[in-house]
């Protein structure tokens, strides 16, 4: 069996955002077992600063859930749920999101990054 484990940094952060996790069974080629898994470094109810590697919990309690915006009101901001990044509405990035990824969001910017969503590189939100 063969694993590898690449840890992924953005920036000069000390912390790893996440990891691509790969598997392979080398004594049939890969036929028994063969794994490519993307995983992001979040936990829900954890706060996590990945510059200096500091973590806090949450008090998820307080935290307002996320509402579904009507369909005559643009929302605050769009989700990306898969890379948990989100965007402004506007941002070219979001015609790019799959349909079972994205999510439009009425609410506060902070509320976001409590909730481990980081801010899109591209619209800066």
């Amino acid at each position: 069996m063969l694993y590898l484990v690449t840890l992924i940094f953005e920036g000069d952060n000390l912390l790893a955002s996440s990891g691509l996790i790969e598997g392979y069974s080398v004594e049939d080629s890969g036929s028994e077992f063969c794994l490519c898994v993307y995983a992001f470094n979040i936990q829900p109810g954890v706060q996590i600063d990945y510059a200096t590697g500091e973590s806090a919990l949450v008090d998820t309690a307080s935290l307002e859930p996320i509402k579904q915006v009507s369909p005559e009101s643009e929302p605050d901001y769009v989700l990306n749920k898969y890379t948990r990044k989100f965007h402004r509405p506007s941002c070219s990035s979001v015609q790019d999101i799959k349909p079972s990824n994205r999510e439009d969001y009425p609410g506060s910017r902070e509320t976001l990054v409590e909730r481990g969503y980081e801010p899109c590189k591209r619209c800066h939100p």
